[in-house]
């Protein structure tokens, strides 16, 4: 796997719709192993959003990582298969996993998610947690521009 020279602060959405409790743990278990100084939010439950099925519990992950993009990116589709997640159950509405990688240092990804009224409420409170850490508070001001306080912050 390609490395990056230096830690690269990235941001992590994970889902779940299906025995949500016991996934997202498992999930969460094997983060360690790819992330330093890892902090994440509290679990919301919300309604699916474009699809028929069960509420969705999502949070948000942040962390550094030595990993480049793609080798981070396998690594979580990795996490969701071996937590049970298949094309096949998607396909029904059962998400047993999810994990998309939001943001990568500067480079935002998954451009739409960043719109979802849950991804934003969990940045904020994300924001919060993280109050010393400039591309946590970076990311908030991407979907806050308008909020003056900002916490303050200056990148």
């Amino acid at each position: 796997m390609a490395k990056p020279q230096r830690p690269t602060p990235v941001l992590i959405a994970a889902g779940s719709n299906h025995d949500a409790s016991r996934t997202l743990t498992e999930a969460l278990a094997s983060l360690p192993q790819l992330l330093d100084d890892m902090v994440m939010t509290e679990v919301l439950v919300n309604p699916a959003l474009g699809i028929e099925a069960a509420d969705f519990s999502n949070l948000l992950i942040t962390g550094t990582t030595t990993l480049d993009a793609a080798s981070l990116n396998t690594q979580l589709k990795a996490i969701e298969r071996r937590c049970g997640d298949r094309r096949e159950l998607r396909s029904c509405g059962e998400i047993l996993l999810d994990l998309d990688l939001l943001a990568f240092g500067r480079r935002q990804l998954h451009q739409a998610d960043w719109e979802r009224g849950y991804i934003q409420q969990l940045l904020e409170e994300l924001s919060v947690l993280c109050a010393d850490r400039r591309e946590v508070r970076r990311w908030y001001r991407i979907i806050h521009p308008e909020n003056p306080q900002n916490h303050e912050a200056t990148v």
